[in-house]
């Protein structure tokens, strides 16, 4: 019986690392420079596949721009591997040395120099940024780095409102920059893939949408639910979110020409009629319905500092406390309080990132 190695699991060249979990991860290209042509996203997205078949980094969805990338993998725990089966993983790295990696002999010279690099995401990553520049740099006579800075990256629940909404949010970026009004028609994303038939783009998908559950099953009885089902799932999701953007994109229009700011066009996410409806909505904030469809919900009467607080936070829905507290007179004391409040009953959310999040009326 072939000798087996045990990767150890304690041996970590990420900044931070866990197994059994899933990352965003995310690079931009340097100076934000848009220069990767067709055949070179085609290029990256297949060294993507095969590094992290090398590193057994599970791949759920991906997106390919000009001038950046996101990934959402599964990180999991360590396997044990026979020396062929790492002799095949070296070999997606070099198929021109497949034979010589599937012999065995490097890793009989150095067997922990090729698996401290498998099972974790910072080597996943440095293995995929320096294998792409190489080959760019030596085909293009570019020099240097091609990368701004270290990759970022997010951890994500294992649920699936947080893992849907992370692919979906990947598979609409070529939407929300306007380069396609398709979602389906770019090619670099999983969910084209995924309906060419790409096995990895719909395993995914299956992971995503609740294939998580079974991820430590290694029995033959699971089954996948059909591709078209799969299919299915991903772009009512995608669809949502979708029209939560064009939402977003209207309110930004119509804050800017309230404040007679420039830059108030229409973009091809958005349409006037899009933003009528924004301010017929904001329009509802000031009326005596407002007030009597607030107090539905609370059970009581609204007090005039909640009233303040919610349109403040529809006016300006990145404003945090003290900007809140500014814009409606109340304290800061008072913005924390009352916003606790509301969202407990569920008349606002606080939706976003760390670096950037904002706040959402679910009144109207």
């Amino acid at each position: 019986m072939a000798d087996c190695i045990l990767l150890d699991p304690t041996t970590s060249h990420n900044r931070h690392q866990d197994h059994d979990n899933v990352y965003h991860l995310y690079n931009r290209i340097a100076h934000s420079v848009r220069f990767l042509n067709d055949e070179e996203k085609d290029d990256l997205m297949d060294r993507v596949r095969r590094i992290s078949e090398f590193c057994g980094i599970k791949l759920l969805s991906w997106c390919l721009m000009t001038n950046h990338f996101h990934l959402l993998v599964y990180l999991p725990y360590p396997q044990k591997l026979t020396r062929e089966e790492i002799g095949r993983r070296l070999g997606l790295l070099r198929p021109e040395e497949r034979a010589v990696f599937v012999d065995g002999f490097i890793l009989d010279r150095a067997p922990r120099e090729v698996t401290k690099r498998l099972y974790h995401i910072g080597m996943f990553m440095k293995i995929v940024k320096e294998n792409f520049t190489i080959a760019y740099n030596a085909r293009t006579g570019h020099s240097g780095t091609m990368w701004a800075g270290p990759y970022c990256f997010k951890k994500v629940a294992m649920s699936v409102g947080n893992l849907s909404r992370s692919a979906a949010y990947q598979n609409l970026n070529p939407v929300r920059a306007c380069m396609t009004a398709d979602y389906e028609s770019y090619p670099w994303t999983s969910f084209a893939a995924a309906t060419k038939g790409d096995r990895v783009a719909l395993d995914g998908i299956n992971f995503v949408f609740g294939g998580y559950e079974t991820r430590t099953d290694v029995s033959d009885t699971i089954v996948r639910p059909p591709n078209e089902e799969l299919i299915s799932w991903m772009r009512k999701k995608m669809d949502v979110e979708l029209e939560e953007c064009q939402r977003e994109r209207a309110e930004a229009v119509w804050r800017k020409r309230l404040a007679g700011e420039q830059g108030a066009e229409i973009d091809p996410l958005t349409s006037e009629a899009m933003v009528a409806q924004v301010e017929a909505r904001m329009a509802k904030l000031r009326t005596e319905d407002f007030h009597v469809e607030l107090a539905k919900i609370l059970g009581r009467a609204a007090e005039e500092d909640e009233v303040k607080i919610i349109r403040a936070m529809a006016a300006e829905p990145e404003a945090n406390t003290d900007e809140l507290a500014k814009i409606s007179g109340a304290s800061v004391s008072r913005v924390k309080r009352i916003s606790v409040i509301l969202q407990k009953f569920g008349v606002i959310r606080r939706e976003g990132t760390k670096r950037r999040s904002f706040w959402k009326i679910d009144l109207f």
